[in-house]
């Protein structure tokens, strides 16, 4: 049975998956109804990184916008490496297409959860990237790039994550 996957962070980005956990097979992107994406899970290297918050009853109706991969148990379980400390792993329905579709995702555990924590701007470049690549509706890329960033003090982290989004065709994204 497939394992299917909602990327809605730095994952969307086909190539930035790929050097991760190989190919694996890319299926469009999908929808999470009632929530809203934050950058607020707070990072070891000090900064935000993505995750999605229940909407309260006023923000019913919120959306986030991601992408359906198929994986392996084997890609299953060097991904949940990759996500690391503070994410959760967490069974979730998303619309795909017309579809609604049973997947896992990564969600901030509310002790790694900071709402004044800012993302990387080659991070939130990748979160970025990624929408553009996966054909996200303009207004919630719009949204994604109103989001505040800080530059990281690691010249050779930005330098590697640079190079994957230019790389990926999508360098004129690079913040």
């Amino acid at each position: 049975m497939p394992m299917y996957y909602f990327a809605y962070g730095s994952n969307m980005l086909r190539q930035r998956l790929v050097a991760r956990i190989g190919h694996s097979k890319h299926l469009g992107h999908a929808r999470l109804a009632d929530h809203r994406l934050t950058f607020h899970k707070r990072s070891n290297d000090g900064s935000g990184k993505c995750t999605v918050v229940n909407c309260s009853d006023s923000d019913t109706g919120s959306s986030v916008w991601g992408v359906l991969f198929e994986l392996s148990a084997r890609q299953k379980s060097i991904l949940g490496h990759y996500e690391g400390t503070g994410y959760e792993e967490r069974e979730i329905v998303i619309t795909h297409g017309q579809n609604a579709v049973n997947a896992f995702t990564y969600v901030s555990l509310q002790d790694w959860t900071d709402s004044s924590s800012l993302p990387y701007s080659w991070y939130k470049s990748l979160v970025l990237a990624g929408a553009v690549q996966s054909g996200l509706p303009q207004t919630y890329i719009a949204d994604i790039e109103r989001v505040s960033s800080t530059q990281d003090s690691d010249g050779e982290r930005i330098s590697l994550h640079n190079a994957l989004i230019d790389d990926s065709g999508y360098g004129h994204l690079i913040s």
